[in-house]
């Protein structure tokens, strides 16, 4: 994935979709439409994606979430969010999110790793902020 720039001609949110509901977080992964026999998503929920920023309060309000097996889903849409912060040129940040993603899939499930989390996130935001 490449981040596109309005320079460019064309705004980067015609080309990428995005799907926000409760269980995932992140690109719309689906092919051009065509006949979707096995489809599991039933209603079209892909959208413009959110800014970067947004996103990062987003998974900031839902790191309460993130303990036992929940924690495994809330490293799937930090992964959604890396996605978004590569697309939106922002590398730093999308490799600290891949590393909190790592981090909450393996350790989050045996442990409370909530503190750690908030910390990354608020390192992430300043990354962001600063660039």
């Amino acid at each position: 994935m490449r981040c596109l720039t309005r320079a460019e001609g064309a705004p980067w949110t015609t080309t990428m979709l995005w799907v926000d509901c409760e269980t995932y977080l992140g690109p719309d992964r689906r092919q051009a439409r065509t006949l979707r026999i096995i489809e599991r998503r039933r209603k079209d929920l892909a959208q413009n994606p959110p800014a970067l920023n947004s996103a990062l309060r987003r998974l900031r309000q839902h790191v309460i979430d993130a303990t036992g097996e929940r924690a495994r889903t809330f490293a799937a849409q930090v992964q959604g969010v890396a996605q978004l912060a590569e697309f939106d040129c922002e590398p730093n940040a999308s490799a600290m999110l891949v590393r909190l993603a790592d981090y909450t899939a393996e350790r989050g499930v045996e442990s409370d790793v909530r503190e750690g989390i908030y910390f990354r996130l608020d390192r992430i935001r300043q990354t962001v902020r600063a660039a």
